[in-house]
């Protein structure tokens, strides 16, 4: 084998290309587009046939075709015409779990049953901390500049802190390069006290936040009276950094129920000043829930 083909390349995203880069960090080999096999001889298809769309699943025999030779790692068989002529062609056939080695016992001669091992490849203890921020939002409006200048207060503070990073997709977005370049550079502000963790339920968001210092979410241009994270950490109660413009909601007020980034110059983490904070998001909130946004809309509707 010369190098990994991979019909998924992001590991944030498919657990078959996590899977497939550290196999080829393992082996010593290239994790290529499947597609795009460039000079690979006699590669590794290692795919989950079930996470093709139908077309991309039909162009795999013009592929092999084009390919002097190749083995196949399988992470599903759904025994379809497509992936029956891929088996065919396989020099070799290693199996992820004993069904599909069942599934392909008697359709070709050299069928050896694996596994897949753990990828858990940050294996990293949270640590305590005296303050603690937390943020949540969608991957694609991640903005890291005002990420930069809160590290510089939070080491300016003197005290020892983490930030616990919870995304989400929009629908018909991505866990694209964008998001990765900027989750990269994030990594590079905070090194060690960042956590990734991934998506979180509404459950585990909100003990996130009765436990979090702070809330941080920035926008490109200022918060908005419509930008929901905001408001959930508003009615826990947590102390809200993010930034503001002449657009933001007016009830939102610097230094009395949330921080304008842009504004601070150290950060109140006295147990009196956040104290305050709290109270005044609590206020704040209670102002914009459900019950005021439903008086206002009938209100208007008269």
């Amino acid at each position: 084998m010369d190098a990994i083909l991979s019909y998924h390349l992001n590991p944030l995203a498919c657990g078959v290309a996590k899977f497939n880069l550290l196999l080829g960090q393992h082996m010593g080999l290239p994790v290529l587009p499947l597609f795009e096999p460039g000079s690979a001889r006699h590669p590794l298809l290692s795919l989950k046939p079930s996470e093709f769309e139908p077309g991309d699943l039909l162009r795999l025999g013009s592929l092999c075709a084009t390919l002097p030779g190749y083995d196949l790692f399988l992470h599903d068989f759904q025994a379809s015409p497509a992936e029956s002529a891929l088996v065919d062609g396989a020099a070799r056939v290693f199996c992820a779990n004993h069904e599909i080695r069942i599934q392909l016992a008697d359709r070709h001669p050299r069928v050896l049953e694996v596994w897949a091992p753990g990828m858990l490849t940050e294996q990293v203890r949270f640590e305590s901390a005296e303050l603690r921020l937390f943020s949540f939002g969608m991957a694609h409006k991640l903005h890291t500049d005002h990420y930069r200048r809160l590290q510089q207060l939070l080491q300016a503070s003197g005290r020892d802190y983490r930030l616990y990073l919870s995304t989400a997709l929009h629908e018909g977005t991505s866990f694209d390069g964008a998001f990765e370049s900027a989750y990269r550079e994030l990594q590079a502000i905070f090194g060690p006290r960042l956590y990734f963790m991934g998506f979180l339920s509404d459950s585990a968001i909100y003990n996130h936040l009765l436990e979090a210092t702070y809330f941080c979410a920035f926008f490109p241009r200022g918060v908005r009276a419509n930008n929901t994270s905001v408001h959930a950490a508003l009615e826990a109660g947590t102390p809200v950094i993010t930034n503001l413009d002449e657009a933001s909601p007016e009830g939102y007020r610097h230094g009395e129920n949330v921080l304008d980034i842009r504004k601070l110059e150290t950060l109140p983490w006295q147990p009196e000043a956040l104290a305050r904070l709290r109270a005044g998001a609590l206020a704040c909130a209670e102002r914009q829930d459900w019950g005021a946004l439903v008086a206002r809309m009938q209100v208007e509707a008269r």
